[in-house]
């Protein structure tokens, strides 16, 4: 939960705290045309009402300490067992209750700590730093004091942290989203994790979770089939090109649907898919997307996760790969042209952002094992709830599915004439 704290309601309000009233608020909140669709109906209980559309994007379905509030890990530069010294930006974007809206967290060495919808000008070009060049003041977002005297709320099933500025899901905050190329571990997705203490837990487990004959583990995914083995691997310490460490490992005759996060604004959207062919037993799947979890549409042809950027590693078979990588060159117009090709194969490098190693130099970017798989490109709707599913296309049980993390980008980064996607 974030909260706005009384000295910020007293202040803004012009009122002493035992004075201020529900409709204070809202009238308040409705002046600042926050949320313009929503409704002065008095129903707070509906997801249509300003006052719930304003309270509920404060609330977050899991417990977060103070030192995952971003995950720090294998971020280029970072190096978790020697350095309190951070290096590029680090960030998480929540869903929140109510309606299912976005808010991010972010760090930086800019920043100075950790804030709530902080939208900077990186450096981010093919020779640049990541690091924070500038950031105008109506993007600087809202301060997490989490220091020993900012009255941090510890409870056993949530924490509150205070805010000393308001936090809404306002057309500057919706329009600074829908301009991001989203990325997400794939176990943000699901709340369980951080709330069971599985995210970044800071050694080397694995754990595995019934399918939903047997018990729903999870709100958010379901796991179709008894034939079905899901784990999460975390890969402390293990020297795996993850991001953030940790997997998402599927085996067996696997059939898992996943409830996807919204977009902050309608349009076109590029999701993708982050895979590692680090196993030989990476396995193929189709997948299938849409807003019916029970009538989902194949998107594309199946995705073979043993596909590497220079082989396919099947067992104990090296095959030809289709992929069309080559390692950068010292020519960024050839390497620009890769990229192109690649992509029309429907396949990225990985990003340069996550290093194999934290604190070493072999980036996801540099290593022909680690790819981003372009699943679909559709427009998709910020007022629904999108699904996807992955169904195993073998009869071999060893062969894994494989999620690392995903990506939303929008039209405007993947197709952008005058300024392309970065590579990070």
């Amino acid at each position: 939960l974030f909260a706005e704290t009384d000295e910020f309601w007293a202040k803004t309000l012009g009122k002493a705290i035992k004075d201020i009233t529900v409709d204070d608020v809202k009238e308040w909140v409705i002046d600042q045309n926050f949320y313009p669709d929503a409704k002065d109906n008095g129903d707070y209980s509906s997801e249509d009402n300003v006052i719930n559309q304003f309270v509920t994007y404060h609330l977050i379905p899991q417990r977060v300490p103070v030192d995952k509030l971003v995950i720090h890990y294998n971020e280029k530069g970072y190096n978790y067992k020697s350095s309190t010294h951070y290096s590029i930006p680090v960030w998480t974007h929540y869903i929140t209750m109510g309606k299912r809206r976005l808010v991010k967290s972010w760090q930086s060495v800019e920043s100075d700590g950790v804030y709530l919808n902080r939208f900077p000008v990186l450096d981010n070009g093919r020779h640049g730093t990541y690091h924070e060049l500038s950031c105008a003041e109506e993007n600087k977002g809202i301060y997490l004091n989490t220091s020993a005297d900012a009255n941090v709320v510890k409870l056993v099933n949530a924490i509150i942290y205070p805010i000393d500025k308001v936090l809404a899901y306002d057309d500057h905050t919706r329009d600074n989203l829908a301009k991001t190329r989203l990325r997400y571990d794939a176990w943000d997705f699901l709340p369980e994790m951080m709330n069971n203490d599985m995210r970044h837990m800071g050694y080397n487990a694995s754990f595995y979770f019934p399918n939903d004959q047997v018990y729903s583990y999870f709100k958010d995914c379901t796991v179709n089939t008894k034939e079905t083995f899901f784990y999460i691997l975390n890969g402390w310490g293990s020297g795996w090109p993850n991001y953030q460490g940790d997997e998402m490992l599927v085996m067996g005759i696997y059939d898992i649907t996943l409830k996807l996060p919204p977009v902050p604004r309608s349009g076109t959207w590029e999701v993708r898919m982050g895979v590692s062919t680090e196993s030989a037993w990476r396995g193929i799947c189709q997948v299938y997307f849409g807003t019916d979890p029970d009538r989902l549409s194949p998107a594309g042809i199946p995705v073979d996760m043993a596909m590497g950027g220079e082989w396919k590693q099947d067992d104990d078979k090296r095959l030809p790969s289709i992929v069309g990588w080559e390692k950068d060159t010292n020519d960024d117009d050839y390497n620009a042209e890769v990229d192109k090709r690649m992509r029309n194969n429907g396949f990225m490098k990985g990003p340069e952002y996550i290093c194999e190693t934290p604190g070493g130099n072999d980036t996801d970017r540099s290593m022909q094992k680690t790819t981003r798989r372009i699943i679909v490109r559709t427009t998709m709707d910020a007022d629904k709830t999108y699904y996807m599913r992955f169904k195993s296309c073998q009869d071999q049980i060893h062969k894994q599915l494989f999620i690392d993390y995903m990506e939303w980008c929008p039209k405007e980064v993947y197709d952008n004439p005058t300024e392309p996607e970065d590579i990070w």
